[in-house]
């Protein structure tokens, strides 16, 4: 009897052991990072990248779209967010007007100023994150269908497959539910911060990804979940982020370049290869991933002609090549972005990509 529970207990340290052995090693798993960006000095050039280029100029002399802050795509349309007019304009591939959604105000079904927009094919609606932390919904033809008031203020939105997200300025990743706003991710809120320097959500062939400032996860959002899919890390992480800890009244411009964090301005997925372009340490860069194997395929420097990458408060400057030769391959409708030189004011180039 005696032997008995002697061997048992010898069975249970064992146990214990194993045990806190596979917990330590999963909670390893948990802050594993896959790879790291933002090293490589290469330089890499956008033409690389560039299957063709499609150009489209507004046929009406009378619209100027000014500092674009925001352009989609969608059912062969263009969707043209004017920071100017406080205005979404739609206009067809060919270039004609179709309508405008302008309805400045302060009753129930305008608004003062429009902060975000998506738009969701699925159920072909259009919808607005307007200031005061108000969700306007229309279909693509700018009919109201309903207002929604928000409990939180937000500073970003995305409309996909029948559901509606918004990032928060409170560095929440939340769904608009019929009940209120179920928050699916939270993450730390810094008392040196500056929020809404880029996206955070990201429509990349038929998925959804996601991915909070100062935060080095990407996520799949698939049927309302948030699910993990790539973590990276980039030089300098973790003393950007005991910086951004600290709590200093004053921040100056030249601290927060210096710890810079990495600034993701768009996602595409080709054959599960996904490349993000992003900013890292005041240079604008791409890389590759294989999200299914999580290696690091490239990562360099743009140099030489790439497009204004507009984001929801900075871009990029921009520029193209006329006497670029390309083979005109129209496969994928990949990045929409407009000219900022005064000439070009009403035109829309939109990039074919691969990689």
């Amino acid at each position: 009897m005696n032997i008995i529970s002697i061997l048992n207990v010898k069975q249970l340290k064992s146990l214990l052991i194993v045990s806190f052995l596979l917990l330590i090693s999963s909670c390893k798993d948990t802050n594993k990072v896959d790879c790291q960006i933002g090293d490589s000095a290469k330089n890499i050039s956008f033409s690389d990248y560039v299957d063709s280029i499609k150009t489209v100029y507004f046929c009406e002399d009378s619209i100027v779209l000014g500092d674009a802050k925001k352009i989609v795509k969608a059912q062969k349309c263009y969707y043209v967010l004017s920071q100017q007019k406080d205005a979404i304009i739609k206009c067809e591939e060919s270039g004609k007007i179709c309508a405008i959604l302008r309805r400045l105000g302060h009753s129930k079904e305008e608004y003062t100023k429009i902060l975000d927009y998506s738009i969701d094919e699925t159920n072909e609606t259009l919808v607005t994150l307007c200031a005061g932390s108000k969700l306007m919904v229309y279909d693509l033809s700018f009919n109201l269908k309903y207002v929604k008031e928000l409990s939180l203020s937000c500073v970003s939105v995305c409309a996909f497959k029948g559901n509606i997200y918004c990032y928060s300025d409170k560095r929440q990743i939340v769904k608009v539910a019929d009940q209120g706003l179920d928050v699916m991710l939270k993450g730390e809120t810094f008392p040196a911060y500056i929020y809404g320097l880029s996206p955070i959500f990201y429509k990349a062939g038929d998925k959804l990804f996601a991915v909070m400032e100062y935060d080095n996860t990407i996520y799949e959002i698939e049927d309302g979940e948030l699910v993990p899919i790539l973590t990276y890390s980039y030089p300098k992480q973790i003393k950007t982020i005991e910086r951004m800890r600290k709590n200093d009244v004053m921040v100056e411009i030249e601290d927060i370049i210096e710890h810079s964090s990495v600034s993701v301005f768009n996602m595409e997925l080709q054959q599960d290869r996904l490349a993000i372009i992003y900013s890292y340490d005041m240079l604008m860069r791409v890389c590759v991933i294989d999200i299914n194997t999580k290696k690091l395929l490239s990562d360099g420097i743009i140099i030489g002609d790439y497009p204004k990458w507009i984001s929801k408060h900075s871009c990029l400057g921009y520029a193209y090549s006329k006497d670029f030769e390309m083979k005109y391959v129209e496969e994928q409708k990949k990045v929409i972005r407009v000219g900022d030189k005064e000439e070009d004011s009403n035109l829309i180039i939109e990039y074919y990509l691969h990689f």
